[in-house]
């Protein structure tokens, strides 16, 4: 009876191992120049709750130039230990999942509409899988990304900043993010207070004819910074 009971539990044991092995082959996933990328919403999300990290979520065209610029940065070793530590690296095919596809339309609903600069990118929380944070579109530099990941696993940036958007179109600067009322400060890289102003709805607008051009710092009296170049 004993050997039978031995028996029995084994078998169970074996088709446990063999399921758990067999949904881990079945994941979706890249590699590229060495990194895994999973290409999928909800192998991503499970992967970061089963390794208690954070998913940077990154979506574009595999057309785009920029999008494997980015993925050869995330491989480059002085970026490694920050990813390895505490990120899953989740990238959506565009030509799969377009901006109205269920598997992004929650991350990039709230960018506008139109063509959008690629990549797109932010930080997800497993534990709050349909909010994205810190998104960003387009040409980035690599020091900004260093300081976005490294940011984002801080004790407080969930909490106070989230889907902050700020972006140059036309002759306007444009902000949109989750907070109605602030106060919005617009600095040049040497510190100078260049503009001020009271952004009195989610979605704001403002000409920028009197800014100079370069490099811009933008803050929101909520506690966000964003860098924007007006050309």
């Amino acid at each position: 009876m004993n050997d039978m009971k031995k028996l029995f539990f084994y078998t169970i044991l074996c088709l446990v191992i063999s399921s758990t092995v067999s949904n881990a082959q079945d994941r979706e996933i890249e590699i590229f120049n060495g990194v895994t990328w999973y290409l999928n919403r909800n192998d991503a999300i499970d992967v970061a709750i089963e390794q208690n990290k954070y998913i940077l979520f990154v979506w574009g065209y595999n057309t785009c130039h920029r999008c494997d610029e980015f993925k050869k940065d995330i491989a480059w070793c002085f970026l490694q230990p920050v990813i390895k530590k505490h990120y899953i690296l989740w990238y959506s095919e565009g030509e799969k999942y377009d901006r109205d596809s269920p598997e992004v339309s929650d991350y990039l609903s709230s960018l506008p509409v139109g063509i959008l600069p690629q990549p797109v990118v932010g930080v997800i929380d497993p534990s709050n899988p349909t909010k994205v944070y810190n998104l960003r579109t387009g040409a980035y530099i690599v020091d900004d990304l260093v300081d976005m990941l490294e940011q984002s696993v801080s004790n407080d940036v969930f909490s106070a900043v989230e889907n902050v958007y700020v972006y140059i179109s036309g002759n306007n600067l444009g902000i949109r993010n989750d907070f109605e009322k602030e106060t919005i400060s617009v600095f040049s890289v040497t510190g100078s207070l260049i503009d001020k102003f009271y952004k009195a709805d989610y979605n704001y607008s403002r000409s920028i004819s009197a800014y100079p051009k370069g490099l811009l710092i933008i803050t929101g009296s909520s506690g966000w910074a964003k860098k924007v170049v007006v050309r």
